[in-house]
C-alpha cells in the first residue's frame, strides 16, 4: 500500500496558491490588539478570540465598499508571549474613498497596532497569512462575495 507524506511546506504552499487566486487582493492587513484599559470591577485582562472576531468584522465592514462587493480572508495566530490573537488578512473591494493612512489610524484608534499595505502578489502575503495552518491555534475565515469570479 502506498502512503503519501505531505510536508508542512507543501501544505503552506498549497494554501498560499489557493488563497492568492481567490480575489484581486488590494490590501494586506495585520492587527495587533492592545490590552484593555482596566475598569473598576472588571477582571478582563487581554483580548480574546471573540473580541478579535468582532473587531475583524467591524474592520472589514469599514474598509469595504458599500454595498460590499469585495472579499476578505483573515487568519488568527496567537502571540506566544501574550497569549492573545493577532490577525493577518487580505481584502479586496476596498472603499475607494479610503486611503491606507486613514484606515491605519482608524484601526489603531479602535484596536491597537495596525499595519496596512497595498497587496503585492510578489511579496507572498497569501502564504504568510496561512503560515500557522498546521497549528492547533490556527483560525481562518472568509467573507464577502465568493460566488462570482475574482476581479
Amino acid at each position: 500500500m502506498f502512503e503519501a507524506s505531505v510536508t508542512t511546506a507543501e501544505i503552506n504552499e498549497a494554501w498560499g496558491q489557493w488563497i492568492s487566486g481567490l480575489a484581486e487582493w488590494e490590501w494586506f492587513v495585520t492587527l495587533t490588539f492592545r490590552d484593555p484599559t482596566p475598569r473598576h470591577g472588571s477582571n478582563w485582562t487581554k483580548p480574546g478570540w471573540g473580541q478579535a472576531k468582532k473587531a475583524w468584522a467591524q474592520f472589514a465592514d469599514f474598509m469595504m465598499s458599500d454595498p460590499p462587493c469585495g472579499r476578505w480572508v483573515r487568519c488568527f495566530e496567537l502571540h506566544k508571549w501574550r497569549g492573545t490573537p493577532h490577525i493577518h488578512g487580505l481584502i479586496s473591494g476596498v472603499n475607494p474613498e479610503l486611503n491606507i493612512k486613514y484606515a491605519r489610524d482608524w484601526a489603531y484608534h479602535h484596536y491597537g497596532i495596525a499595519r496596512i499595505d497595498r497587496y503585492d502578489p510578489n511579496l507572498g502575503a497569501a502564504w504568510y497569512i496561512t503560515k500557522f495552518v498546521h497549528s492547533d491555534n490556527f483560525d481562518i475565515d472568509f467573507g464577502g462575495d465568493f460566488h462570482t469570479a475574482p476581479g
